[in-house]
């Protein structure tokens, strides 16, 4: 089987060409703002646009009849007036009075349908546009207001495109429109006619440098990277202040450079023999930079037949020259993007200039960036399993500040995503635990602990942790949920009551405190915490949950232990827990034939619960359903041994054997 080459790595995080449509939306909108400022005077200031009407509501402003000496004229002033004071709906009761005097007049309709569109009732601004292009069916203008109204409409693209094909007709010199057409046409694949589109548009208007750069977007998604890049120069060539040509051509030089260094491994191949024939002699450097662009990479020196790994490339290679002046542009124009600087960091290690790229991420460590930074790590190459990326641009980024917390605990994070969690523990263990960040870091160094069977180091670290910083509500939080998962049921309880007198509010410790005490065998109280959550919260869906089953299995106030059940499947209607809540409580009302359906939900959101599998077999059973009780019996006893529900088989089975 054929090994697919890898993906690019030499990427700039860049918009892509799809979001053409919403360049799309952005132009029919400003289409409907000017459309909908036609009526205001000149160099006047723009009101505060009113509230939306819903199309259900019914708006009319009650004006007397026109007389026969009035003329239409009158009424589209007054009109004018009304929406200089910001009052649209009156504007529009006064233009339905022109139109009424002047039926003939398409103007009169496409002014009423842009302030109808303004104020929220596209399907009003629809029937106005109708009748605009009724009486002047040519005209351009009431065209593009009527193909934008059915866009807002979600109209179908089939049914807009030849509109704005007859307005280009009518007017080619309306060159929003061939990028509107082009964008309609692409959004259904077809590719020939919008680029067709785009080439009628720069050769009636040479001058508009949107046509060349949607037309070399294109160009690149069709796989034609040279006359691509060709729009771009010219995109440069006639915009030079610009940052997106650049950008584009960066992507293009970098898929072009990808394929170029790929190679696939032939029996007998050695990374040193790849590298002499491809990259130079073999270095400490150079084995290094097969490592940055080859993360997946495991065994340098056991390289596997058939698989392609991308090699570095040669010195004084063109498109790596290419590349870094398109980033020298970008960052000479845009010298305080976090991104370009980031991207460009990454081009540099990944060509084998390992010093400056630490160099580049080094500047970025300054407290107005560095929050930035970090947060960009995550969101765009740890999020995307980039992980080698992600730690070397945070190495740089701690290199000339190597104590720093912040980046510490980054890395930490990073590590543990990978799941090494000794190096994690190793840097969240080297942060000062005077700077604030060691309070999250030593919650994680706690986990560690705890997901390696040493719960109670995970404690000890926790209990040193808040003795230092008494009053930190999460660390307090964090002790409580270790003391309840080494069975610490007092010191759980302990710590959430002192919460609570510090923060009688914090409904997560009062929740956590209700269970705490449900597992002491506190009934009582844990069901007045819970009673106190839910006077505070009333949308509180776990404690509305809890105290509708405890109720249930106490079998007193059921009704209202329904009420309460049935507000927490409201609040959360996909929770297996409180779907069982809501089945239970019917089966104790004695409905087990209403019960059934929220149980086998239950069963299907939660299928090795055994507690829910024994509710379906009470349930199954009740209705008479011998054998479907059975397997939800045996089902839950292999998720967990109860005496009780083994006795309920046992019983059951002698039924069925009983039967003729």
């Amino acid at each position: 089987m054929q090994t697919p080459s890898p993906p690019p790595v030499f990427h700039l995080q860049t918009k892509g060409f799809t979001e053409g449509v919403l360049y799309l939306f952005f132009i029919v909108l400003l289409l409907f703002s000017l459309s909908a400022c036609a009526l205001r005077s000149p160099g006047q200031q723009k009101p505060e646009p009113p509230a939306p009407v819903s199309e259900n509501e019914s708006v009319v402003i009650l004006l007397p009849a026109p007389r026969a000496s009035e003329s239409p004229y009158y009424y589209y002033t007054e009109a004018q007036i009304r929406l200089n004071r910001n009052r649209p709906l009156e504007a529009i009761g006064f233009l339905r009075q022109a139109a009424a005097l002047d039926p003939q007049s398409a103007f009169l309709q496409q002014e009423l349908a842009a302030i109808l569109v303004r104020t929220g009732q596209p399907q009003a601004a629809l029937q106005a546009i109708r009748k605009s292009l009724e009486l002047d069916p040519e005209d351009p203008e009431t065209l593009i207001v009527f193909a934008g109204i059915q866009q807002m409409l979600e109209q179908d693209i089939k049914e807009l495109i030849p509109i704005y094909e007859k307005v280009i007709a009518l007017d080619p010199d309306r060159e929003r429109i061939y990028l509107i057409l082009g964008n309609l046409y692409l959004a259904q694949k077809k590719t020939a006619k919008a680029e067709a589109v785009y080439r009628d548009l720069i050769a009636r208007h040479p001058e508009n440098y949107a046509g060349y750069y949607y037309l070399g977007q294109l160009l690149a998604l069709l796989e034609r990277p040279d006359e691509a890049l060709e729009n771009f120069d010219i995109v440069i060539e006639k915009a030079p202040y610009l940052l997106e040509p650049y950008l584009e051509r960066i992507n293009i030089l970098s898929q072009r450079l990808t394929r170029s260094l790929t190679v696939e491994i032939r029996k007998g191949d050695t990374l040193d023999a790849l590298l002499v024939r491809h990259s130079g002699r073999p270095t400490p450097a150079l084995r290094r930079q097969v490592m940055a662009l080859n993360p997946q990479l495991v065994d340098m020196d056991h390289l596997e037949k058939g698989k392609k790994i991308l090699l570095p490339p040669r010195k004084n290679n063109p498109e790596v020259a290419a590349i870094q002046q398109a980033y020298t542009n970008l960052l000479t124009m845009n010298p305080e993007s976090v991104e370009i600087r980031m991207d460009h960091a990454l081009f540099l290690y990944q060509t084998g200039r390992e010093d400056a790229a630490m160099e580049a991420m080094a500047l970025l460590n300054q407290e107005e960036t560095r929050e930035e930074v970090i947060r960009r790590i995550f969101s765009v190459f740890v999020e995307n399993k980039r992980y080698s990326d992600a730690i070397f641009l945070l190495e740089g980024l701690r290199s000339q500040d190597m104590e720093n917390g912040e980046i510490r605990y980054a890395l930490g994070l990073v590590h543990e995503e990978t799941g090494k969690r000794e190096k994690a523990r190793s840097f969240y263990a080297s942060i000062d635990p005077a700077d604030p960040v060691f309070r999250k870091a030593v919650i994680h160094l706690a986990y560690i602990d705890s997901q390696s069977g040493n719960i109670d180091k995970g404690i000890e670290i926790l209990e040193k942790a808040h003795v230092t910083n008494p009053y930190d509500a999460t660390l307090r939080l964090y002790l409580g949920a270790f003391y309840e998962e080494a069975d610490r049921l007092e010191d759980a309880a302990d710590i959430f009551r002192d919460s609570l007198e510090k923060d009688p509010e914090d409904h997560h410790v009062r929740y956590r405190l209700g269970i705490v005490l449900d597992r002491m065998d506190k009934k009582e109280a844990a069901m007045e915490q819970m009673a106190i959550l839910i006077d505070q919260n009333p949308d509180h869906a776990n404690a509305l949950n809890y105290l509708g089953y405890t109720l249930t299995e106490m079998e007193i106030r059921l009704d209202e232990a329904e009420a309460m059940i049935r507000r927490a499947m409201e609040l959360k209607p996909g929770d297996g827990y409180i779907t069982d809540s809501m089945g239970w409580v019917y089966f104790k009302q004695g409905k087990p034939e209403k019960a059934l359906p929220y149980l086998e939900k239950a069963a299907r959101l939660l299928p090795e619960d055994p507690v829910i599998l024994d509710h379906l077999g009470d349930a199954y059973r009740s209705l008479g359903k011998r054998k479907a009780a059975v397997e939800a019996y045996k089902k839950s006893l292999q998720f967990k041994e109860a005496p009780e529900v083994r006795e309920k088989l046992e019983a059951l089975s002698l039924e069925i054997e009983a039967l003729p």
